[in-house]
């Protein structure tokens, strides 16, 4: 059936949308580089995982601002860019891994400081480091199989379109157990460290670990509801966002393409966000000595053992 260019622009307002959330997300993202790089500039040393989180997610944030302008994922570009579709299609999936290896990292820093006060805790620190770079290979390699598979593929040989699907599904079935296991840590170790400070009557300590558990667990919560939502209809998301009568087709996985960008960009800045306050207060000459200890501790958990 043909399309008349009235159906064809069917769809604008809504990608228009879907462009402001994604320019939203960079401006959060760009926001989230600055502070990163104040941030490193107040650290005493960049032989530490809070160096590592700072430089990562600064490098994360302008990449992910980028893309977000340029590519508009997941539902491509608002603005012709001349950009082939095979880069397009990296651009469209790439967005979503470069929140999980500082999200783990973070989580088993604080499991670390929490429970492991031995001798050993350079092995930790190597331990950490080689599971983190694990992870991040994994869920990187997972999420480029989709323009992989459909670069090798064309879009004419036969079952391209479930061989796309099932690379999505790879994608997802990887990422997602990480980032569960990463707010399941990040939860556990938080809660076992609040009791140690109820128990040592370290009460704005405690506050301030509380607000940046609730802040991050709520933007994993949202993450992981538009992943499973998207593994559990990964047709809707596919199909064209305009149909062959013109009407525009905003289906429950569409919808959480609204919610995504923001999330990965506020959980991007939300670990610069809760690096920065836990590991520059004490330096402050106004901090109280609980956000002193704050600090210290923080530091002290992730600090490398090539420090």
């Amino acid at each position: 059936m043909r399309i008349t260019v009235e159906d064809e622009e069917a769809g604008t307002p809504a990608i228009l949308a879907f462009f402001g959330v994604c320019l939203i997300g960079a401006m959060i993202s760009i926001c989230g580089f600055a502070l990163a790089a104040l941030t490193l500039q107040k650290l005493t040393s960049f032989k530490s995982f809070s160096a590592c989180i700072l430089m990562y997610e600064g490098v994360a944030a302008i990449a992910r601002a980028t893309i977000l302008i340029i590519g508009n994922p997941p539902f491509g570009p608002y603005f012709y860019n001349g950009i082939g579709l095979g880069a397009d299609n990296v651009f469209q999936v790439i967005v979503k891994p470069m929140g999980v290896p500082t999200t783990l990292l973070t989580s088993l820093i604080w499991l670390k400081f929490t429970v492991c006060r031995t001798s050993a805790q350079g092995a930790v620190d190597v331990a950490i480091l080689l599971f983190s770079l694990a992870v991040t290979a994994i869920v990187y390699y997972a999420s480029i199989q989709y323009p992989i598979v459909f670069q090798e593929n064309g879009i004419l040989q036969s079952g391209i379109a479930d061989n796309t699907k099932d690379s999505m599904r790879l994608r997802l079935r990887l990422v997602i157990p990480f980032e569960i296991l990463s707010a399941v840590i990040f939860l556990g170790a938080n809660i076992m460290w609040l009791l140690k400070l109820a128990e040592l009557h370290l009460t704005k300590v405690a506050s301030t670990c509380v607000k940046i558990m609730f802040v991050q667990l709520f933007l994993l919560g949202l993450v992981l509801f538009c992943d499973f939502a998207l593994l559990e209809d990964i047709d809707s998301l596919v199909s064209p966002l305009v149909d062959t009568s013109g009407s525009v087709d905003l289906s429950f996985v569409k919808v959480t393409g609204f919610i995504e960008p923001l999330a990965e960009a506020c959980l991007g800045f939300s670990q610069i966000w809760a690096v920065r306050l836990l590991s520059t207060s004490s330096s402050s000459s106004s901090s109280s000595s609980s956000s002193s200890a704050s600090a210290s501790a923080f530091a002290s958990a992730s600090a490398s053992s090539g420090a």
